[in-house]
């Protein structure tokens, strides 16, 4: 489940904060974010079973998603 941290911090994650900082998003999709992304360190961390950890993978991308779309349209 490492795979599931590294695509999180090195391809998920870059892109959402360079467009938060370029939008000047706010402190709520800040807030969402870290709380996703400490969903994933925990849920890894603490050797859940796969199907919650990719679970919160998907929630996690999903979430990420919905923050680049605000970033855009807003």
């Amino acid at each position: 489940m490492a795979v599931i941290i590294l695509i999180h911090t090195c391809v998920v994650v870059p892109p959402t904060l360079l467009l938060m900082l370029h939008a000047d998003a706010g402190a709520i999709p800040y807030l969402v974010m870290t709380i996703f992304s400490f969903m994933i360190l925990v849920s890894n961390l603490a050797v859940m079973p796969t199907r919650v950890t990719i679970s919160i993978f998907v929630l996690s991308t999903i979430a990420h998603l919905m923050i680049v779309i605000y970033c855009l349209v807003g």
